[in-house]
């Protein structure tokens, strides 16, 4: 919600609350994004906050009260409230109960484990919800509609038309299909006390299991029965494409939707080159060097022989129209692409930062996070004197302004240049294409 329109939403909560004989001195944010949530004490209820002409709101009541008849393992409403809608100052609110979490990430195993419980839960609960395939026919309307998506251009319009077309029919007749909760994502469950509990039924359609678990992390889907892995595959590319597409609404108004536009696009675009090869041990290569040092040629070479994909702050920069020299938006970038090279690696596909690592902890909190997930690690140091560094620079003219000797020399001062004991942490990088064709069904 915009500033103003969040402010009301949480006036409009606290007097419902205060209204129903619940003291409410706080308003706490959990969560922002079509609707507000957010926690009301000392009474410890959460309130679900939407404009009214959005609605929506009754079909979770429905849905949520149906789903606990099964035992679902999902967050309830508050039991001190009658359960209903609340219309107050043009919003609809629902009051939940609150639970504290337990852990900050929930183990693959027991994740699994809740999602598989829920399934099976919602096939007894007998409810009507869409099929995916109409998500997918939303996506593609905002996608052919040029004035919502203005920046857009033409070859990524293109590219996520046909991506969303593709997959959508592809799921569409593919594996059982039942009633899902259409975004188990990790912030819609909660560890809490009770066991993992699943929250937001608003996004509730029909399709394959494996819809479900491709918003899930990767690890999960390894203690989850008797699933398709292709199929999977395929979901989680299309669970992609359609938050990227939402993010391309110009109307979006999630955190940092513009750089989650870029490069989730990106990231789908990785993802559907290596759709239907076979994974083996994927390398994150890391790059180290001082502008001018040849990052970006390194990289390009590396790319061609093994199918990496690149995370450059510059590329993204770039294509925001940014100075080069913003190092807060630099920073955020920086960010947001270790996510998504996180991701990655996780799947099975192999990454190159090349964003310059100057300092030895910031390597070493890549090389931690990519063993963790199972991937080699490879460092690279780049390097040249400064007469050829400056020759290189000038040569490209990507900086305005230019990037100075004296710039140079000061830049050299804060680089901690690899040592041989660092180098030998590291493995030996892979020669080749690293990702091998395999027979689709």
């Amino acid at each position: 919600m915009h500033t103003a329109e969040a402010t009301r939403a949480r006036r409009a909560g606290a007097e419902l609350a205060r209204s129903l004989d619940l003291p409410v001195d706080d308003v706490v944010d959990l969560h922002d994004s079509n609707r507000l949530t957010v926690r009301l004490l000392p009474c410890d209820l959460v309130a679900r906050i939407g404009r009214l002409e959005q609605g929506g709101a009754q079909l979770e009541v429905d849905r949520a009260r149906r789903l606990a008849e099964v035992d679902a393992p999902l967050v309830p409403l508050d039991p001190r409230i009658p359960p209903q809608v609340h219309v107050r100052d043009g919003f609809e609110i629902t009051l939940w109960t609150y639970y504290p979490t337990s852990r900050p990430e929930l183990p693959p195993a027991a994740y699994a484990d809740a999602l598989a419980r829920l399934h099976a839960a919602m096939r007894r609960a007998d409810l009507a919800a869409p099929h995916v395939s109409t998500r997918v026919d939303q996506a593609l309307a905002l996608v052919d509609d040029a004035e919502r998506t203005p920046r857009l251009t033409g070859a990524d319009r293109s590219f996520l038309r046909a991506t969303l077309a593709h997959l959508g029919a592809e799921i569409d007749r593919r594996g059982p299909q039942q009633l899902l909760h259409g975004e188990p994502h990790p912030g819609n469950v909660l560890d809490t006390p009770e066991g993992p509990l699943f929250i937001d039924l608003e996004t509730c359609c029909t399709g394959p299991v494996e819809f479900d678990l491709a918003h899930a992390p990767a690890a999960v889907a390894a203690h989850y029965p008797e699933i398709d892995p292709d199929l999977l595959e395929d979901c989680r590319i299309l669970t992609r494409a359609l938050a990227t597409t939402w993010r391309w609404d110009r109307e979006d108004t999630l955190p940092d939707g513009e750089l989650l536009a870029i490069g989730w696009l990106q990231q789908v675009r990785a993802l559907m080159a290596h759709r239907g090869t076979a994974r083996v041990q994927p390398t994150l290569t890391i790059l180290c060097g001082l502008p001018g040092s040849g990052k970006t040629t390194a990289a390009d070479r590396i790319i061609e022989a093994t199918g990496a994909s690149r995370l450059s702050a510059d590329d993204w920069m770039a294509r925001l129209g940014s100075s080069p020299w913003d190092e807060g938006l630099r920073d955020r970038i920086e960010q947001r692409q270790w996510q998504i090279g996180q991701e990655l690696l996780a799947q099975g596909m192999s990454v190159v930062v090349e964003w310059g690592t100057w300092g030895r902890a910031e390597r070493e909190r890549l090389r931690v996070e990519a063993r963790a997930l199972g991937a080699r690690v490879a460092l690279r140091f780049l390097d040249a004197d400064d007469d050829e560094l400056l020759r290189r620079i000038t040569s490209r003219g990507a900086e305005d302004p230019p990037i100075t000797r004296e710039q140079i020399r000061s830049y050299r001062a804060l680089l901690q240049a690899p040592t041989a004991d660092e180098l030998a942490l590291y493995d030996e990088p892979v020669i080749g294409r690293e990702n091998r064709p395999r027979t689709r069904p």
